[in-house]
């Protein structure tokens, strides 16, 4: 049987008694001051950030830095781009043009 041990939401990083989650070992392989001192480290580093994410709490990035959120994806798969940029960028000009242009 396979577990995978994640942590719920990327907010819970910032919640120690949450860490057992994603390290069923803590405390016997991993120290809390570790964890704890790399998240103070990597407060301005990107590539650190993200290591230290999907590492050390097995979240998954794509649903955290996309630029467009699942369901934006979903209507890009059926829709025209137009449409979805001026959705995301509230360009009002834009979608009246992509209207007036169909």
């Amino acid at each position: 049987m396979l577990f995978i041990y994640k942590l719920d939401d990327i907010s819970e990083i910032y919640n120690p008694k949450m860490w057992v989650k994603s390290m069923p070992l803590l405390g016997i392989t991993t120290n809390k001051e570790v964890i704890a001192r790399d998240l103070e480290m990597c407060k301005n580093d990107p590539v650190m950030q993200s290591e230290i994410l999907t590492k050390t709490f097995n979240l998954s990035l794509n649903n955290y830095l996309s630029y467009f959120t699942n369901e934006e994806w979903g209507i890009l798969k059926t829709s025209n781009l137009i449409y979805l940029l001026a959705l995301k960028l509230k360009i009002l000009d834009v979608l009246l043009a992509w209207i007036y242009l169909m």
